[in-house]
């Protein structure tokens, strides 16, 4: 996906009253301690990985899934869950590995051209503004969500994404720092710091070329500084 058209939000991001020093002194601290940083978050579950919830003019909104394991996942009983509607969306057929799966709305607007085409529509998907979230479920497991705003309880990780302005989406990242070739797997169950803004929403189908997530990170993750300094580091 293209870099350029990304505004980075989460790198060196905190939450207010959170001081900014805390990954050098996380990186201080395991070098003095001798620890080793694990080096990977990356999702061995579907994921929602881009939603258009505001979109701007000329575009509609949409959600996006990503595969971060290397099999193919059936969609049987697969099926995603809004906070503004009473009605589940059930996908069909499956999803490849490491490839994408994308959603959109019935309506009248035309679709844009330069998008590549839904691979399911729905009358029963319901994108809330300024606040809404999704549940995504796979065998009756509930194994992602998403929100931005402030969506209703349960219906996003850890703290949701924020909220966003027209005709900017939400894209889930590679890795701590992203790269846009290697997917969008990764997963510190916190929407706030898996999510990156994009000022150019890029939806991507299942005819979009495959992206294998990283080996490792390669670097302290958010993850594991959760993991040393509790879920509200």
């Amino acid at each position: 996906m293209s870099l350029s058209s990304k505004r980075l939000r989460c790198f060196g991001r905190t939450r207010p009253g959170r001081g900014r020093l805390l990954v050098p002194l996380v990186l201080l601290f395991t070098a003095s301690a001798g620890l080793a940083m694990p080096t990977d978050n990356t999702a061995d579950h579907l994921v929602i990985s881009e939603v258009l919830a505001n979109p701007g003019e000329g575009e509609l909104p949409f959600i996006e899934l990503y595969n971060p394991t290397e099999s193919a996942i059936s969609f049987a009983s697969c099926y995603l869950d809004s906070d503004q509607g009473d009605d589940s969306v059930y996908l069909d057929g499956q999803i490849d590995g490491y490839g994408f799966y994308l959603i959109s709305i019935v309506d009248d607007a035309a679709w844009p051209e330069d998008w590549p085409e839904p691979d399911l529509i729905s009358e029963l998907l319901y994108f809330g503004y300024p606040d809404g979230g999704f549940k995504l479920y796979l065998n009756g497991e509930l194994i992602d969500a998403m929100g931005w705003g402030s969506p209703t309880s349960g219906y996003y990780e850890g703290s949701s994404c924020g909220s966003p302005a027209e005709g900017e989406s939400f894209e889930r990242k590679s890795a701590y720092q992203h790269d846009e070739n290697e997917g969008n797997g990764y997963d510190t169950d916190d929407n706030f710091y898996d999510f990156d803004s994009r000022d150019t929403p890029e939806p991507q189908n299942s005819d979009s070329p495959i992206e294998i997530p990283p080996a490792s990170a390669g670097e302290t993750t958010m993850g594991w500084i959760k993991a040393l300094f509790g879920p509200d580091s």
